[in-house]
């Protein structure tokens, strides 16, 4: 299964957005098909943008046959299973199928030819071609900033992540982060108690919270005016791949990313480095020179980066 984590995906992907005519492209009849072929296992934004340009049309491309096969770049044994449902079940059902169990949920589908879609990620290439949301959908055309860092974080990193997204929650500004243990659970808690509303990024579908321990979290952020979303549609297993793009997704959702403490190949030097390609601005907390969880953060400034 393709990893597709950036505009140059796994090395042999080339699929552009900027290849697309959107606007030459129907919504309502599109639709369907976008839902369809984006939950086909395989295919992230990268394929995706590469089949609709080949085919003009997300219809034209899952009514390909074989010839969709020949421009995907591999063709793994889920994959194939889901083009012969496709086949089999037609469009038309898979995309209600999708819609409804998102409905189950309380959540909606939004596509990037919907005017809901985010603005934000609408600039970006590659962009998520359909988004599962819970929650208010109004949240994804607000200011947003992303406070992200590690899973494991010290006291002095946990109490900045927790001052941070208070100042910003009662500013206004909507905060974004990926729902994970430690410093991404502090900053959607800290938003959520100073009144303000928070967004986050799951790797997993809207119903099947991750990690599992947060559910209570994500219900409260939910409550509180806040949203969940997600690339995967639901009942889907969430793999590697998946972190990635969702890293990616919570950095082009903000205006800047503030990186709180990050060690070495942590998850959050990753959403820093999507926010430096998506041209977003890139914030650091320093920490002592001897601490680990600020290694990450330390190098970032160092290096002028952030």
């Amino acid at each position: 299964m393709e990893s597709e984590t950036g505009a140059s995906g796994g090395g042999t992907l080339h699929g552009s957005w900027a290849d697309l005519d959107l606007s030459a492209l129907d919504p309502e009849v599109e639709r369907p098909a976008w839902l369809v072929l984006a939950a086909i296992p395989g295919v992230g934004p990268v394929t995706f943008a590469r089949v609709v340009a080949e085919f003009g049309s997300a219809r034209g491309a899952l009514s390909a046959g074989s010839r969709l096969v020949d421009v995907m770049s591999r063709v793994d044994a889920e994959t194939a299973a889901a083009l012969g449902r496709v086949e089999r079940d037609g469009t038309p059902a898979l995309a209600h199928k999708l819609v409804e169990d998102a409905r189950a949920v309380g959540g909606i589908v939004l596509t990037a030819l919907d005017p809901g879609y985010p603005p934000a990620l609408a600039r970006l290439d590659p962009r998520p071609p359909v988004l599962y949301v819970l929650g208010e959908t109004d949240l994804l055309q607000t200011t947003c900033v992303a406070v992200v860092g590690t899973r494991h974080p010290t006291g002095y990193g946990r109490s900045a992540a927790v001052e941070i997204a208070d100042e910003l929650a009662r500013a206004g500004v909507t905060v974004v982060s990926g729902l994970a243990l430690g410093i991404d659970g502090a900053a959607h808690e800290a938003a959520i108690a100073a009144g303000g509303r928070s967004v986050a990024v799951l790797p997993s579908p809207i119903d099947r919270i991750y990690p599992p321990s947060h559910r209570p979290l994500a219900a409260r952020l939910v409550a509180g005016g806040g949203a969940l979303i997600s690339e995967s549609p639901p009942g889907r297993v969430t793999g590697k791949p998946d972190f990635a793009r969702r890293n990616r997704i919570i950095s082009g959702l903000a205006e800047a990313v503030v990186v709180v403490e990050a060690p070495d190949r942590s998850g959050a030097l990753l959403t820093a480095a999507a926010a430096l390609d998506q041209g977003r601005e890139l914030y650091a907390v320093p920490g002592p020179i001897d601490s680990l969880a600020s290694r990450g953060c330390n190098r970032l400034i160092a290096d002028h980066q952030a």
